[in-house]
């Protein structure tokens, strides 16, 4: 195969952010509408091979999701919304959040709401004051809701917790601090150190694994509701519906998870057990997910109800970052479709071999 040929599908698009289409003509690539394709095979004439190679070389390219990226001006620069999988996830370029406008914010926050999660680059030079005025974008923060266990917090800045490989490992799948009646709604993330290529974090969006699943599976689950219980923080634990509704939006998601959730209270122990294992694997499958390697000054700002993560323990370095967490928006009420799971003996028995009044005593 000609290695020039990938370059030679691409279209160049004048504007403060280059972007490259897939002209999707021979099945590589994205598919492109007729007239686009028309287009884009118009415009690429006249562009060589090595001009395509000069743009891809300054970074001003990128593949994303139909071939277009949302792009909003914000401070008087171009700011880029790159998406980086068809489930979830963007990388937001060419801006600083100490210094972003309102209309830049509310780029920011609608690709947060679309997106899930966002990642910015380049953010080394933030302060905590920063950190915390980027968070109240978001919503309201505190410490208690912050802190979310006993582990450090930054020196003056209590409402910013202290993550580091030293103590508890996320590395298995969870939401923040679930066991609490009302969970964070949003996660403020800054990475101030890291191993070089390690120590990824993978998100997945609950969204699709709830709209993914079957009619009558939904309709099930819409019943229920789980007991979470923190294994970190002695007493945090609380019940939740199995679904939740994000009040802003109206979607529907799925909200357990490996880490937290211990039972369903409507079902037996066994019938639980069963239904919880299929819905982790479920929400934890490789369609659902977006991974991001870290670098130093990254941020990244999640969703962290309708969103799981996992940090991918394949390190010995050190590993820092500064967590701030945004209260929950809203109490969610308990579906009272079932009443709690209540064990009867005596439905193993045949009623007709025993007196009522003693099959009736084995149900007290």
């Amino acid at each position: 195969m000609n290695p020039n040929a990938a370059i030679c599908r691409c279209v160049a698009l004048a504007g403060p952010a280059s972007i490259l289409l897939p002209s999707g003509d021979d099945g590589l690539g994205v598919q492109m509408p007729s007239d686009r394709l028309t287009a884009s095979k118009k415009a690429i004439r006249g562009i060589s091979i090595g001009g395509m190679m000069e743009m891809m070389m300054h970074g001003n390219a990128a593949m994303v999701e139909t071939g277009m990226a949302d792009q909003a001006k914000a401070g008087g620069s171009g700011l880029q919304i790159v998406p980086l999988t068809g489930c979830l996830g963007a990388e937001i370029r060419n801006v600083d959040l100490a210094t972003l406008d309102e209309a830049g914010w509310k780029a920011v926050y609608d690709a947060w709401v679309k997106y899930l999660v966002i990642f910015i680059p380049n953010q080394g030079h933030l302060t905590p004051d920063d950190h915390l005025a980027i968070g109240a974008h978001f919503g309201r923060w505190d410490e208690e809701v912050s802190q979310g266990s006993t582990a450090d917090v930054l020196d003056k800045y209590s409402q910013i917790k202290v993550l580091h490989n030293e103590g508890v490992r996320a590395d298995r799948w969870h939401a923040d601090t679930t066991g609490s009646e009302n969970p964070p709604r949003a996660t403020v993330f800054r990475l101030i150190e890291a191993p070089a290529f390690r120590g990824d974090t993978i998100w997945s969006n609950q969204y699709a694994a709830y709209e993914s699943l079957s009619a009558p599976m939904r309709n099930l689950l819409d019943g229920l509701t789980a007991f979470h219980q923190s294994n970190v923080k002695k007493g945090l634990e609380a019940v939740h519906p199995v679904v939740r509704t994000n009040p802003e939006t109206g979607q529907r998601y799925l909200f357990v998870n490996r880490l937290v959730t211990r039972h369903i209270v409507e079902m037996s122990p066994s019938e639980s057990e069963a239904l919880l294992r299929y819905l982790f694997d479920w929400q934890e499958q490789v369609r659902l997910q977006v991974r991001h390697t870290w670098s130093p000054g990254d941020v990244a700002i999640w969703d962290n109800c309708a969103t799981l993560h996992h940090a991918v323990r394949d390190y010995l370095e050190p590993r820092v970052a500064h967590r701030l967490m945004i209260v929950g928006d809203h109490r969610y009420d308990k579906p009272d479709r079932w009443a709690p799971f209540e064990s009867n003996e005596a439905a193993f028995l045949n009623p007709n071999l025993y007196d009522g009044a003693a099959l009736a005593a084995l149900t007290k």
